[in-house]
């Protein structure tokens, strides 16, 4: 996590210079001489998004990101509606913990979840409706689904993944 960190704080000055702006700096893992910002930034600062699941990570994400995301259970075993949600819970708490702690707006963040488990297959909008409710809750505002396959892991109807998309604004999703 240390020498994320450090490459966290490498990447930021090279993308937020300008376009005529060189950075020039030496970390223990990172050397930099001259490196151009071209072609600079459109936002300021840097929206990072961290992806994370344990107490460091979240630490991170509370000191640096713009957004997080997460998949819930950072170790093996099942990966269920239930253990993904009791898990995101958790991280949640530890980072708003790291947010209080660093002195962040937790409502500064975005929040992602990135749902992987293969059953249940989203098969209705209701149905995503009652899986997704407990994350908005949480404060996630966006929710990532596989594209249905048609057959196999992460098996679905198409149209209904292209229904909660549309309804949702982003109907390339």
């Amino acid at each position: 996590m240390a020498r994320f960190e450090e490459f966290l704080l490498t990447l930021r000055p090279i993308l937020e210079g300008d376009s005529t702006r060189r950075t020039s700096l030496a970390t223990e893992h990172y050397v930099a001489v001259e490196v151009p910002s071209t072609p600079g930034t459109t936002q300021s600062p840097l929206p990072l998004t961290v992806a994370a699941g344990g107490p460091k990570g979240l630490r991170l994400v509370a000191t640096h990101g713009h957004n997080w995301v997460t998949i819930g259970p950072t170790s093996r075993g099942p990966r269920t509606p239930d253990t993904i949600l009791e898990a995101v819970r958790t991280q949640s708490s530890l980072l708003t913990q790291a947010c209080r702690e660093g002195g962040r707006d937790l409502a500064s963040l975005g929040k992602v979840i990135l749902w992987t488990p293969a059953e249940p297959a989203i098969t209705s909008i209701d149905q995503f409706d009652e899986l997704a409710a407990p994350y908005v809750e949480l404060g996630f505002d966006q929710f990532v689904l596989h594209h249905p396959a048609q057959t196999g892991p992460y098996g679905g109807d198409v149209a209904i993944f292209e229904r909660i998309a549309a309804r949702n604004g982003d109907a390339s999703a």
